[in-house]
């Protein structure tokens, strides 16, 4: 098992195991490539592509094997929606939520979704999609090469993996298209690029992440940082209050906890971190679940039964029959 990488400028193949707490990675390779073949997280020449990838593989001595492919976040999308329980905005909510988050239509999309969280304000809902035909671009392209996908992932959402909290957001700036990614509940709830890399604005974009998932009833109190130490102090300088004796128990106990991940890795290694980890297997296997039925019927379907639970105390069995009605006629 070895993860792939294909961002416009290079392409990078890394081979880990991990045994207790050590991690021990056995290959990697990179090839440099013109800025023609890979674009907007898809694949713009299908030919120069299998080239660059043919090398890559004699460079690594492979010549078979299962792959976890590392894609774009431009190309698989990681968000929450937030779905009202009021009957009369929940039908046009799902349809109008999702269709602001995708960008090209729901019908074109595979996509998994988890409920995160049912409170009285609503339903949150997480979303990861891939367009059906960049995805298979890339299928077509490992067959040709005698490869086998095992699963999708960006590495951010693999690098999740190392962290032990449930709810965390983690910085990934040691990337070609860096990012930044909340968890929630152990699950991956959205992902963020990162316009720039430049601490103010890392550290910018982190606190309105918190500020906003804090005013949704989902307060976030531990980030992870794949980055330099400088910019992991940054962080811990700018979200962690200095305790003092004099501190309450409570006020300790609520504060911001920051880690860096992979702090072993040499700085010039950082860029293979999230290729490093996405080896050891844990993509997402986007196409399980979706044999048969649209997406927007499995998440209405979410939707309804959630719906049903909560509204049936107060109208009754005939208005969530309604409710149902106006769902499936989206």
């Amino acid at each position: 098992m070895f993860a792939l990488q294909c961002s416009p400028s290079v392409i990078r193949a890394a081979a880990a195991k991990r045994s207790g707490s050590n991690l021990a990675v056995h290959a990697r390779a990179e090839k440099k490539i013109s800025g023609d073949i890979f674009q907007a997280g898809g694949i713009a020449d299908t030919e120069k592509a299998l080239e660059a990838l043919q090398e890559l593989m004699k460079m690594l001595k492979i010549k078979r094997g299962a792959v976890t492919l590392c894609v774009s976040p431009r190309m698989l999308y990681t968000t929450l929606i937030r779905v009202p329980k009021t009957r009369r905005q929940l039908a046009a909510a799902v349809r109008g939520e999702l269709e602001a988050v995708l960008p090209v239509p729901i019908e074109t999309m595979d996509v998994h979704f988890t409920q995160v969280r049912h409170d009285e304000q609503g339903l949150r809902i997480a979303i990861t999609a891939v367009s059906k035909d960049a995805f298979g671009t890339y299928q077509s392209l490992l067959k040709d090469a005698g490869l086998t996908l095992k699963g999708v992932t960006t590495t951010g959402l693999a690098l999740g993996n190392m962290v032990k909290e449930d709810s965390f957001l983690l910085i990934n700036a040691e990337d070609p298209e860096p990012s930044i990614v909340v968890f929630y509940g152990g699950k991956p709830v959205d992902e963020h690029l990162l316009s720039s890399v430049a601490v103010k604005n890392v550290l910018s974009d982190t606190k309105a992440l918190l500020d906003e998932y804090a005013a949704d009833g989902m307060p976030i109190q531990h980030i992870a940082v794949h980055g330099t130490k400088e910019l992991s102090e940054k962080v811990e300088d700018a979200f962690t209050p200095k305790k003092s004796p004099k501190d309450k128990r409570e006020e300790i106990e609520q504060a911001t906890t920051v880690e860096r991940l992979l702090p072993n890795l040499a700085k010039s290694d950082l860029e293979w971190g999230g290729v490093i980890i996405s080896s050891l297997g844990r993509g997402i296997d986007i196409r399980k679940g979706f044999s048969r039925g649209t997406m927007l019927q499995y998440v209405l379907m979410l939707t309804f039964f959630t719906a049903a639970a909560y509204f049936f105390w107060i109208v009754g069995s005939q208005q969530i029959l309604g409710i149902w009605s106006d769902l499936t006629s989206l």
